[in-house]
């Protein structure tokens, strides 16, 4: 992975789209688990996400991943699948002076 971060947003919208939802608040934590009604049952080991931080550590997000039995490159996958959508600003020039109207000036005063 080419990112050290990654937003807790973006993280807990995959967590949805796997199906595991938000048991409980442990402290300073989110712990997430499928639902007791999920055909394979619960996790192994809950995912906890720090819910005071803007991003999740990517050695943090490697480990729930280890958990999920996923790979990374799958999970990069669908971050640049959710990225598609999104358009990048333009950027605009800074606003220069026309060179033409200040020749006009300078001949108005002669």
């Amino acid at each position: 992975m080419g990112i050290k971060q990654v937003p807790t947003s973006l993280v807990l919208k995959y967590f949805a789209s796997l199906g595991l939802i938000h048991k409980r608040t442990s402290a300073s934590h989110f712990i997430y688990d499928f639902p007791d009604s999920y055909p394979e049952g619960s996790l192994m080991r809950p995912l906890p996400i720090h819910r005071f931080e803007k991003e999740v550590p990517l050695f943090h997000l490697h480990t729930c991943l280890k958990t999920l039995g996923i790979s990374k490159s799958e999970f990069e996958t669908w971050m640049k699948s959710q990225n598609k959508g999104i358009r990048k600003a333009r950027k605009v020039k800074p606003h220069q002076p026309d060179s033409d109207l200040s020749k006009d000036d300078d001949s108005n005063t002669n």
